[in-house]
Order: C-alpha cells, then sequence, then structure tokens
C-alpha cells in the first residue's frame, strides 16, 4: 500500500516512510533522481568514513537555490563565494581538521 511511502506533499522533495520524514532531495527538477543522487552521496560518505577514518572530512555547504553545474555568470560565482565563506565561518573546526589533513 502506498499510502505510507512517498513524497510528503506535492511541493516538496521531502520524502516519508510511516509519516516520519527520512530524506530531502533539495533543488531537484525530478524528486526521484534527486532522491537517488542523495542516496549515491550518502553512501559514498558512508564509504569513505568506514575506509579512511579520522583521515577522511567532508566539507558539504549547502546552496540556498539551485546554480546550474555550468554556470559561470559574475552573480553565481558572488554566490558560491558567498557560500563557501559562510561555511568557512560557521565550520570552523572541520576547516581546520581538513587543513591539518592536506598538510600531512
Amino acid at each position: 500500500m502506498t499510502k505510507w511511502w512517498g513524497s510528503l506533499n506535492s511541493k516538496s522533495y521531502d520524502w516519508k516512510n510511516n509519516d516520519k520524514k527520512i530524506l530531502h532531495a533539495p533543488f531537484s527538477n525530478s524528486p526521484i533522481s534527486g532522491l537517488m543522487m542523495q542516496g549515491v552521496s550518502q553512501v559514498t560518505n558512508t564509504s569513505l568514513e568506514i575506509t579512511l577514518g579520522d583521515h577522511y572530512v567532508r566539507l558539504n555547504a549547502t546552496l540556498d537555490h539551485p546554480i546550474p553545474l555550468d554556470g559561470v555568470s559574475d552573480t553565481e560565482i558572488a554566490e558560491l563565494e558567498r557560500v563557501a565563506l559562510d561555511y568557512v565561518k560557521r565550520n570552523p573546526n572541520q576547516i581546520q581538521r581538513a587543513a591539518k589533513l592536506m598538510l600531512q
């Protein structure tokens, strides 16, 4: 029966199982492809954490709105720079840890 799983609402990319939100696939034109891409990303992250342990740091800033992969306008570049700088300010311990690993 499908009433227990699927998109939480028609305007959302939040997916549920038994009324519990299990995944958010932001900015996807297709919820299914967004779900698949995020799932692959999570599997890769988990595999690297297991394999590399303390030698792995994931830096994963979140965009406020979609920017095309080939977006190179001044506005798009400025937005990416803003997001990156904000991420660095909010995650100094992760940045420091990544820097130490790169200098080893």
